[in-house]
């Protein structure tokens, strides 16, 4: 697991989505998802989304995983090259990946934690053009403007590094209102793998 990059976006307003990504680099490409996966992404796209093919590269598709009445998640596949991949995990580190942080539940101030362990880095909102791509399919995918997601981030897990289970938005109930109310509360997470483990979650 040592050296395994996680991008994250957690978005302001988005539907409920997890995505993530695997990113092979082949120069010829077999379509072997099966044909009713093929129809689903698809039907996907077509009801509810309206991403730009200029955007995508030709093997991405969507695979659902689970839809109402339950928790919305799909798994986008191929969103991103390897290039694309190393070139993100190069800007996290020209950020400079830190200690992440946290708001625990019921406070207000990010402080460290415990039950995160791993160093992330934000970028800019449309800091250079893979960023704005990124920002733009996550946008259409959700039916969302780019605007509406948080910037993008950068994070690495070391060996026994972790994010503890957890909620990814703020519970009213219990969270101060300013926590939230700038932005709206967060919906939706989408993750990109930009690199694969070998083992481990």
């Amino acid at each position: 697991m040592g050296g395994i990059f996680v991008f994250g976006l957690c978005a302001g307003v988005f539907l409920t989505l997890l995505a993530a990504s695997s990113v092979p680099d082949r120069d010829t490409h077999e379509d072997n998802r099966p044909q009713d996966m093929r129809k689903r992404s698809q039907n996907l796209l077509q009801a509810s989304v309206s991403v730009a093919p200029a955007l995508l590269r030709p093997d991405f598709w969507i695979e659902t995983v689970s839809d109402v009445p339950g928790p919305r998640i799909y798994v986008l596949h191929n969103m991103l090259s390897a290039a694309e991949c190393e070139h993100l995990k190069a800007l996290g580190v020209m950020a400079g990946m830190e200690k992440a942080l946290i708001i625990p539940y019921g406070g207000k101030d990010l402080v460290e934690s415990t039950t995160r362990t791993n160093t992330a880095a934000w970028l800019d909102f449309q800091q250079d053009d893979v960023v704005s791509r990124v920002e733009r399919i996550l946008a259409n995918v959700t039916n969302t403007e780019p605007e509406n997601g948080e910037n993008l981030q950068i994070l690495h897990y070391e060996p026994t590094q972790e994010f503890k289970e957890h909620h990814d938005y703020f519970d009213p109930a219990t969270d101060p209102p300013e926590n939230f109310e700038p932005g709206g509360n967060r919906l939706a997470t989408a993750i990109i793998y930009l690199e694969n483990s070998d083992e481990g979650g």
